[in-house]
């Protein structure tokens, strides 16, 4: 039998469920790769202009601060809203296009007070001396600030348009997440110099041209039944919606704290730390969003629909695909690690990016790819415990993270420098893949932690 026949067969055998996870998995990693295209050769440029310097540490250092809110948004938004879509569909589907409309209403007031007030944090952080950042590299970060925090109420809109991209069981939204970078790209491409300023507009066009294509495209799509934001809560969906977020919030917001902890110790190490770390993890990313926005992506509908009456076909579905998946990370980083000095040759060994530049770039990437086999079956596991409403553990398992992240960061740093980061975040993410499977084996202790309890939409329905 050849290999064609063998595959070909392997996939008929498989159920409609795994059917369509492979299908849309496909589509998504199609997607992901033009974005992810686009993603590094905007590196190139930036290497290309900025090398590794003092205007690349203060802006990506506001930058990364300023995704944080914006990331636990995505997150919490995309894990809570998209069961809740499909358990509100089988319920009451008239009372969704009101929901999606405060909802939109909602983003809009969250992402201007977000903006305001980590505008006001981070210029309080670069007054202090808490950041670790050189005098100079404090004042181009202090510049910074104000603009870049503008990016925050455009990208709250924008993941809102994304999730409801997603909860409809399209993914045109991953094709479009690579027009920030082309943004980017474009202004410092276009600027007669370096300097901080062409990165801060390109960030700003890249973020309003995403926000404004995402949401024409949903507007095409729906016609006259597009949701015009409204500035209310009346619709009986959001007890549903607020039973999710409030523990969703605190793991959140733990695990994006754990994404900076790695940029606060690099700041204390030699100039140029930073951007060798964000070099390194822009290429891990590429990677790692391609395969884990694919599963994540294709799994949730999926996992969405047997989570109310089929909890036991969830955890057998999840355990064998974190199972799977865990495999494959192992096989991405034998293939990767010879590959590794080619790959940030390529992509960065020009302009103001020097041989020395990629060699420390280099070791700190190859120690970066041992997080991938765990990461990736840890998205698994956490899409069928957010499903299934387990809010709890993912919650504590974000704490475990922080906590071995600090500890591992404080013990290895020393010793190892920017390769003691990496270490770290391997360990991290095994333990916390680990705690999720050990959760995910468990069956849920009842109904209630299956979905969020009836609030009231199944009765508004029967009046």
């Amino acid at each position: 039998m050849s290999l064609r026949q063998y595959l070909s067969r392997r996939l008929n055998s498989l159920d409609d469920a795994n059917q369509r996870i492979l299908r849309d998995m496909t589509v998504i990693m199609a997607f992901v790769l033009v974005g992810k295209g686009v993603a590094a050769a905007k590196e190139a440029v930036i290497a290309w202009r900025y090398g590794v310097s003092e205007a690349i540490d203060a802006y990506l250092f506001v930058f990364n601060l300023i995704g944080l809110p914006i990331s636990i948004w995505y997150s919490i938004l995309s894990a809570v809203y998209i069961p809740l879509s499909e358990r509100i569909r089988a319920s009451d589907k008239n009372s969704l296009p009101i929901f999606r409309s405060e909802l939109l209403g909602i983003s809009i007031i969250l992402g201007v007070i977000i903006g305001i007030i980590s505008c006001i944090l981070l210029m309080g952080l670069f007054h202090s001396s808490l950041s670790g950042l050189p005098d100079h590299t404090v004042v181009l970060a202090l510049d910074a600030t104000p603009w870049l925090a503008m990016v925050i109420p455009l990208a709250v809109v924008t993941h809102y348009g994304s999730v409801m991209t997603m909860a409809e069981g399209r993914h045109r939204n991953t094709l479009f997440e690579g027009i920030p970078a082309l943004g980017l790209m474009g202004a410092v491409l276009i600027a007669s110099s370096g300097g901080i300023y062409p990165l801060i507009w390109g960030s700003l066009a890249g973020a309003a041209l995403h926000m404004i294509i995402l949401l024409v495209a949903l507007a095409r799509e729906r016609g006259r039944s597009f949701d015009l934001p409204r500035f209310s809560l009346r619709s009986p969906a959001w007890p549903l919606l607020w039973a999710g977020i409030g523990v969703m919030l605190l793991a959140q917001t733990l695990q994006s704290i754990t994404a900076v902890v790695d940029q606060f110790f690099a700041a204390h190490l030699a100039s140029g730390s930073i951007a060798t770390l964000t070099y390194s993890n822009r290429v891990l990313s590429l990677l790692l969003t391609l395969s884990a926005t694919a599963i994540a992506r294709a799994l949730l509908p999926v996992f969405s629909g047997l989570a109310t009456n089929h909890a036991d076909a969830l955890r057998h579905r999840a355990r064998r695909w974190a199972w799977s998946m865990l495999a494959v990370g192992f096989v991405i980083v034998a293939a990767t690690w010879p590959c590794a000095r080619f790959i940030i040759s390529i992509l960065f060994e020009r302009g103001a990016f020097s041989s020395a530049d990629g060699d420390n770039v280099t070791a700190v990437f190859r120690l970066g790819l041992l997080q991938i086999p765990f990461y990736l079956a840890g998205i698994v596991t956490a899409q069928a415990l957010f499903t299934a409403g387990r809010y709890k553990i993912i919650t504590i398992a974000c704490a475990l993270n922080l906590l071995i992240k600090l500890c591992m960061s404080f013990a290895l740093v020393p010793i190892f420098g920017l390769q003691g980061l990496m270490y770290g975040t391997a360990i991290m993410y095994a333990a916390y893949a680990a705690t999720l499977m050990a959760a995910l084996s468990r069956p849920s202790p009842g109904r209630a932690a299956i979905s969020p309890p009836d609030t009231g939409v199944a009765e508004d329905s029967e009046k």
